[in-house]
């Protein structure tokens, strides 16, 4: 009756609360802004002062996926499984952006887990992309390389003093950590990259990452998807050698960002944006992404909503501003130059709460546009 009971409150809390208690006439405004004064305030000192956070009793942050490998390896080894099998992922999403930001390459490594442990297994997604001068895409593609578990090496995984992802692990000869992506693929790349002036998402006592309470949620009753904020901006320093007409791409200078996910599945349906590139106020990032989310989870969904979440961050002032479902903000989708998601290369999205409004236009182009891999 204990989880029953934190189940449902925390149901009142992320659907009643903030669609309803924002629009109730005794709501004060003023106390609104004074509480969201409050949080930017803890947001700032954590990324200025590095003020640690205060630990709740839950893991949030990631991090899931020792157990699950250690039963799939003793499945396949013939040992007897000591969980019930469950299906689950974990990845990484590392972006980085050369100093003329002519290439783009994306590095997606991932652990998979089937839940009958007939096709668990790891991979790594690398893309490339190559722009001229003016920004116009004049090649684009990726790549899928699937590796055994037993080529899964979780070297190290910890939460700092701050809360913080510390996470160290292999997949083949490739290694990565919140501050590096070491490749070594045969036939397509090879290379080491360093991320360096790193900012990292500030966790705080009520958001401990970019899920916000959700995180709480997601403890009791499991989500579909969580999604993670590990570094919102970075330097980079290395190169990396690609096989065939590509050759060597020199990435000092440029910059990174990486993000994460866990859970069972990928949503079915989903926006995201993100970028740390702007003239105007270098080492600020943006992040918006919206998704079908199944409730309570893709198990037992008794309905289906859209939410969303995000995050802008001023380097100039270093101050982050939150928004999402979780803050009571609303967000409408304008339309696609397309009429539709599919084939769009522009969207246009406004996204308001009680303080603020922003207007988002994001532009593509899918002229070459690389295939996603996602577990489904």
């Amino acid at each position: 009756m204990g989880i029953l009971r934190a189940a449902l409150t925390l149901l009142f809390l992320a659907f009643v609360f903030p669609r309803v208690a924002f629009r109730l006439p005794f709501y004060s405004t003023k106390l609104e802004r004074l509480i969201a004064r409050y949080y930017e305030a803890r947001d700032e000192s954590m990324l200025i002062k590095s003020i640690p956070n205060v630990r709740w009793p839950i893991v949030s942050r990631g991090g899931h996926f020792t157990p699950f490998l250690e039963d799939s390896l003793a499945h396949s080894a013939g040992k007897p499984v000591k969980r019930k099998p469950y299906r689950y992922f974990e990845g990484w999403y590392y972006k980085m952006v050369s100093k003329d930001t002519r290439d783009t390459v994306i590095v997606i490594p991932c652990v998979f887990f089937d839940g009958e442990h007939e096709d668990d297994h790891a991979f790594i997604m690398v893309g490339k992309t190559v722009r001229d001068a003016s920004g116009k895409v004049l090649s684009s593609d990726a790549t899928f390389h699937k590796y055994p578990l037993s080529e899964v090496k979780l070297i190290n995984y910890e939460n700092d003093e701050k809360g913080f992802d510390r996470y160290q692990f292999s997949i083949g000869e490739n290694v990565f950590t919140e501050n590096q992506a070491s490749l070594d693929i045969p036939g397509r790349v090879t290379g080491k990259i360093e991320l360096t002036k790193v900012v990292e998402y500030p966790s705080t006592t009520f958001n401990p990452n970019i899920m916000g309470f959700f995180s709480f949620l997601d403890a009791t009753i499991g989500m579909e998807c969580v999604h993670k904020v590990v570094a919102i901006d970075s330097s980079t320093k290395g190169t990396l050698s690609f096989a065939g007409d590509i050759g060597n791409v020199d990435m000092t200078g440029g910059k990174a960002y990486v993000e994460g996910d866990y859970g069972s599945e990928f949503p079915s349906k989903w926006i995201w944006m993100q970028s740390n590139h702007f003239k105007s106020n270098p080492g600020s990032s943006f992040l918006l992404s919206v998704a079908s989310i199944p409730f309570p989870n893709e198990k037992t969904t008794l309905f289906e909503f859209k939410g969303f979440l995000g995050f802008i961050y001023d380097a100039s002032n270093k101050k982050i501003f939150r928004f999402g479902t979780y803050t009571g903000a609303s967000i409408e989708v304008l339309g696609f130059d397309s009429g539709s998601l599919k084939g769009a290369n522009k969207a246009e999205i406004v996204i308001s709460d009680p303080q603020y409004v922003i207007n988002i236009t994001g532009t593509g182009d899918r002229t070459n546009p690389a295939l996603l891999w996602g577990p489904r």
